[in-house]
């Protein structure tokens, strides 16, 4: 049986289990759903692979080799074949497109319905098969140039993609009850991101769907059921957004995109912006060293009390003597 072939019947087993009402069905469904996308992947990377290579881009390790006529080759070694860290650096490297952030939800959702329990296993399968949908067309279309339905089969083809319409449709009913928001300036970007800090469903609705003031606001998972006020969904949407800058500025050095709010106290000061996403703070325009008048940043302001920086450190290193 080819590579190809077990990814597809993969799939079709994840289809099949997914009509199940048993929970452990759906896990299962969940979890052989991601392992046919990702042979999926493996099988462009099988077909990118020179000939004679032994597919040695399905390796995880890879070392170069000398011939007896001293060419160089790259060939694979050992057992271990690459895993999904692997195949998204190596389709980077090649210019294999492939929505990424899609495989990365379907992930999610198999490690959350694996490690924890949640009433809502089955509506959360609904948004991976949902995603699935979307990434195994584009998977079989655009990157192996096959035709999913004769692949897949006409039935099961349909039904992933009914999912895929009663996920969207639920999603949709969703931000309607979102969009009355009048979201503060530094939380501009909320509105489509948000998810569930429980499960990290996107089914996220707002209780009252008239509501306009994000202060105001309160949410339910409709996968998981479990309830959110908004600084716990606006502190879920950050780490989204500016998780991966932060931990560079923490690690690296550089300014963070987000510090702690010198009034609420939460990390949810935009600096770009200048204020904060849960309550609105700003650094007053007025506000300067109480020694050499330069005006305070955000971090001054919270830090130093009423000093710059520098003005700080010399006063601590003073007191340090």
């Amino acid at each position: 049986m080819s590579l190809l072939d077990n990814a597809i019947g993969a799939i079709q087993i994840a289809i099949e289990d997914f009509q199940s009402n048993d929970d452990r069905r759906v896990h299962a469904a969940i979890r052989n759903l991601h392992a046919g996308i990702l042979l999926l992947c493996k099988v462009k990377l099988q077909r990118l692979s020179p000939a004679g290579s032994d597919e040695v881009l399905l390796k995880q390790k890879v070392d170069p080799h000398r011939s007896a006529n001293g060419e160089i080759t790259w060939m694979g070694t050992g057992k271990k074949t690459v895993d999904q860290h692997a195949i998204k650096e190596r389709f980077k490297t090649l210019g294999v497109p492939l929505d990424w952030k899609r495989l990365e939800n379907i992930n999610d959702i198999r490690n959350n319905t694996e490690h924890y329990y949640f009433q809502g296993t089955h509506a959360q399968a609904l948004e991976a098969f949902a995603e699935a949908c979307v990434l195994i067309r584009q998977l079989l279309t655009d990157v192996l140039g096959e035709d999913p339905v004769a692949l897949i089969g006409a039935d099961a083809w349909t039904r992933l993609y009914d999912n895929h319409q009663v996920f969207e449709q639920e999603y949709r009913a969703c931000q309607a009850t979102l969009a009355p928001i009048v979201w503060l300036d530094a939380a501009a970007e909320i509105g489509e991101l948000v998810t569930c800090p429980a499960c990290g469903s996107k089914l996220v609705r707002q209780l009252d769907p008239e509501n306009t003031d994000q202060q105001s606001a309160e949410f339910q998972c409709t996968s998981c059921a479990a309830t959110a006020d908004v600084s716990e969904i606006v502190l879920q949407v950050f780490e989204e957004i500016y998780g991966a800058e932060s931990y560079i500025a923490a690690k690296d050095g550089g300014d963070p995109p987000v510090i702690d709010c010198p009034e609420c106290g939460q990390d949810s000061f935009v600096v770009e912006v200048g204020s904060c996403a849960l309550c609105d703070f700003s650094v007053p325009d007025d506000a300067e060293c109480a020694i050499c008048g330069q005006n305070l940043s955000p971090e001054d302001y919270s830090l130093h009390g009423g000093l710059c920086s520098y003005h700080a450190h010399v006063i601590e290193r003073e007191v340090d003597r």
